[in-house]
């Protein structure tokens, strides 16, 4: 049994394999323990350190890896139980520092007091500023399970260092929750009102976002914003030059929800944006609208001094891209970072092989169910 293929997905922590054999029946199954009744290669694969789970269907199975560990390490020890010679193994690449992280803010009746960060294997936690801590305490009564009532709202996955993000995210929820908001939590609090409620949702002019010199105020102008359309777009163009990353950021994300190839101009732009986020946000959104019109856009990024950046681009190359991609990929097979140098070679592969580009997997799903 060998490896004929390994290919992306959309999570950094999943690769899909494709193996030189057919699954004997039609039945999918998904592996997370060693059982006496599973197939031997299945135990093999759940015992290398970090493999978090299996899913084997026809012809290929797809690996989970736990978020903190590395491809580097873990790949080689798939390829050996497939003893798979055609490909040829990475030695001692250098660990990349550009993974994901993913941020939470813990709440108390709506009110947040703590922001948290998990990477890999650590956890980073710091309080936000007194005047959240006063407010939660503030709104305690002496019969509440402030156990039960604790939350962790989920902000997302962000990029940077831990001090970046937690400045970065701090801003953001001191310009959302203003001194008369939190004193309206925590009244709510004290009677028990506090259910979360609907924003009520707002259209705004140019001339209101410009005229507004407090970036707080337009960053919770931006919150309370509807979902965006066609007519919204020289409105976001005017936001992507706000000098708060924060604000630029979500714009990028207004622009991806607009779903169409009017915005990839602006996309473009936010491509070359100063801030990491914006670029990698904008990287995100570009993938995410699968249009193969950004491919020139995405050739440039494989240039990006982030790796984050990088590595998404050569995702979107290895989904979109044709021949023309060819002399950029070459110029960065041996990527310095291994997430990129991975996805490099793999969409490097599948373009010299002759292999037509299907698209990312969600635009493979769309098609499929319109009847394409």
């Amino acid at each position: 049994m060998e490896i004929k293929k390994i290919e992306p997905t959309p999570s950094p922590n999943t690769l899909k394999i494709t193996l030189d054999f057919n699954k004997e029946d039609m039945k999918s199954t998904t592996y997370q323990s060693i059982e006496a009744s599973n197939p031997a290669f299945i135990n093999e694969l759940l015992n290398i350190q970090n493999v978090k789970s299996v899913f084997h269907a026809l012809d290929f199975i797809s690996v989970d890896k736990n978020p903190g560990s590395d491809w580097d390490i873990v790949l080689p020890e798939i390829k050996q139980v497939f003893a798979s010679e055609a490909i040829t193994e990475v030695n001692e690449p250098p660990v990349t520092d550009s993974g994901e992280k993913r941020v939470e803010v813990l709440a108390f009746k709506n009110i947040p007091y703590q922001i948290k960060i998990t990477y890999r294997d650590s956890e980073t936690r710091k309080q936000l500023d007194l005047r959240f801590i006063d407010a939660m305490l503030d709104s305690q009564n002496d019969d509440d399970n402030v156990i039960l009532l604790r939350r962790w709202v989920d902000y997302g996955i962000r990029y940077g260092t831990d001090e970046e993000i937690v400045n970065t995210v701090k801003e953001e929820i001191d310009a959302l929750y203003p001194d008369e908001k939190l004193q309206e939590l925590v009244e709510a609090g004290k009677a028990n009102r506090y259910e979360d409620q609907s924003k009520q949702l707002e259209r705004i002019s140019t001339e209101t976002y410009l005229s507004t010199e407090d970036w707080k105020e337009r960053y919770r102008m931006l919150d309370h914003y509807p979902t965006p359309d066609s007519s919204d777009i020289p409105f976001l163009k005017v936001v992507l030059s706000d000098d708060k990353p924060q604000l630029r950021r979500l714009a990028v994300m207004f622009l991806g929800m607009i779903e169409s190839r009017d915005v990839l101009p602006l996309l473009d732009e936010a491509m070359k944006d100063r801030n990491i986020a914006v670029r990698r946000t904008a990287g995100d959104t570009i993938s995410d609208l699968g249009y193969k019109e950004s491919l020139d856009t995405m050739h440039d990024a494989l240039n990006d001094k982030a790796p984050i950046v990088r590595w998404r681009a050569a995702m979107f190359i290895y989904d979109e891209g044709d021949e023309t991609s060819l002399p950029y990929l070459e110029a960065h097979l041996e990527d310095e970072a291994f997430d990129v140098k991975l996805q490099v070679q793999m969409a490097y592969e599948r373009i010299k092989n002759g292999e037509s580009a299907a698209g990312s997997v969600w635009k493979q799903i769309a098609n499929r169910n319109k009847g394409e």
